[in-house]
């Protein structure tokens, strides 16, 4: 979905809130990182992460910034100067072969208060 959307709206900075990453996902940020795609990245998991995929923890931390707390909440927020993209569904930053859903909508008012709660948490 982030790749998508990237294609859309252009390199944008990036906020993401998800229970767990597995590697894939880990490294698809990292390589748009580099590619300059995502222009800035801060992520929140829950505390479990780190000890239930504890490679992709290891390769985000060191890589981006990642905040380990009690979350649950799956929501992503792309913003540059043009777009304020926010995306709420049921899906982690994981391979699953599961169906989920989700909602994609471009918006201002949602964009700035679901980056403001994951920035709040990225500085406890």
């Amino acid at each position: 979905m982030l790749n998508a959307i990237l294609r859309i709206t252009g390199a944008a900075a990036v906020r993401i809130s998800t229970y767990s990453m597995t590697e894939d996902p880990v490294r698809y940020l990292v390589n748009s990182m580099g590619t300059g795609m995502i222009t800035e990245l801060k992520v929140i998991t829950d505390k479990r992460f780190k000890g239930q995929q504890a490679a992709a923890h290891q390769l985000a931390s060191a890589n981006f910034s990642v905040t380990l707390t009690d979350v649950h909440a799956k929501v992503m927020v792309v913003k540059n100067d043009d777009w304020n993209v926010v995306v709420i569904g049921s899906a982690n930053f994981t391979r699953n072969k599961r169906r989920e859903t989700g909602i994609v909508m471009e918006s201002p008012l949602a964009a700035a208060f679901h980056w403001k709660w994951i920035n709040d948490l990225c500085h406890e």
